[in-house]
């Protein structure tokens, strides 16, 4: 198949006249023009992408030049890959979509105390499990601060840290990156993870791809976004409202504001 890509974007400053007839009016807004900033991404294999930013009429020419100028940031990327987990009790299970290729889904046995230790482990040699408001501190207890500091909000870790990781960061990319996974991402070179369970905790973009430690975040653009169990340990939380309560408790919000 053959590989999306971008290759022109389209932007319409649409207008209708509802001012005319006052169509849409209110005490604020007295003579609103419905209006949309339209883009149109276009790609090689006749896939199209619509996006509306709707405005009254003013500013809606800012929406368009806004679009107009991120409009050169996206020709001729492709389409992001999709990396999901699910850790279950005693195996890792990891979904791969790739623009244009099959679903592949991948297994590994790894019991789950197994994996949150292997993590918590990586994520205190980083000196992130000790993270504080006012200060960051490894587990020999010496304060982080300057560039080291700003390497760990990177993501990357400064040399001493490094080293402390190096093996954990190694473990955990065997478990999570293996290389016939890495070889199936293709030329994609951006990537949304979506982690699960104790996986939310890992500073995915650390991690080594190679003997030579090169980060996983420097060679691709990682997002992230929650999985559907995340949503739903979230509403289950005890005190929230369900169902009709939580409806009348939005309703409340939304009149208050």
């Amino acid at each position: 198949m053959i590989e999306t890509v971008i290759t022109n974007v389209r932007v319409i400053d649409l207008r209708f006249p509802t001012s005319r007839s006052n169509i849409g009016s209110d005490a604020v807004n007295k003579d609103p023009d419905y209006s949309a900033a339209y883009c149109i991404l276009e790609t090689n294999n006749g896939l199209e992408g619509y996006g509306l930013t709707f405005t009254l009429g003013r500013g809606n020419e800012l929406c368009v030049l806004a679009l107009e100028y991120l409009a050169r940031f996206v020709k001729g990327r492709t389409g992001a890959a999709v990396l999901s987990f699910l850790v279950t009790a005693d195996t890792l299970i990891r979904w791969l979509a790739v623009p244009g290729n099959a679903l592949q889904v991948s297994r590994q046995t790894v019991p789950r105390d197994s994996l949150g230790t292997l993590v918590g482990s990586f994520r205190a040699a980083l000196g992130v499990g000790d993270a504080a408001r006012s200060s960051i501190a490894f587990r020999g207890g010496d304060a982080i601060e300057g560039d080291t500091l700003d390497a760990l909000r990177s993501g990357v870790a400064p040399s001493a840290s490094r080293r402390k990781a190096e093996p954990l960061n190694d473990r955990l990319a065997r478990l999570l990156l293996p290389p016939d996974l890495r070889h199936n991402f293709g030329a994609t070179r951006e990537l949304v993870i979506v982690p699960h369970g104790v996986l939310g905790l890992v500073p995915f973009a650390a991690l080594p791809l190679d003997s030579g430690n090169t980060p996983f975040g420097s060679v691709y653009a990682l997002r992230y976004a929650p999985s559907l169990a995340v949503l739903g340990q979230v509403e289950s939380r005890a005190g929230l409202p369900t169902g009709a309560a939580r409806s009348a408790a939005l309703m409340e919000r939304l009149a208050a504001r």
